[in-house]
């Protein structure tokens, strides 16, 4: 490997992707992510079952279910927040 791709590499790891960018702030503020994300996903509910015919212990029921689900979601993201590194290590030893 030449040292012009050595160099283009390492630019590429320090310039980093929106998607990074996101995960290292959801690594560093976990509550808000944790938080913000069922918050905007009962909103985005919420705004859903107004305007749906359901009767309303259905709609109560679906409220419930994704909210569970977007808690539990949540969190088992936010904890593999804390090996990103250890995957991002394990895949460029696999694939690079």
């Amino acid at each position: 490997m030449s040292e012009d791709e050595t160099m283009e590499k390492k630019k590429k790891k320090n310039q980093l992707s929106f998607a990074r960018q996101c995960v290292e702030y959801a690594r560093h503020n976990k509550l808000t992510a944790v938080g913000g994300t069922w918050a905007a996903t009962m909103a985005t509910l919420l705004a859903y079952q107004k305007f749906s015919p359901d009767p309303l212990n259905a709609k109560l029921m679906r409220a419930r279910l994704v909210g569970q689900f977007t808690a539990v979601i949540s969190v088992l993201a936010t904890l593999g927040l804390d090996h990103v590194d250890e995957f991002e290590a394990w895949w460029d030893s696999k694939f690079s």
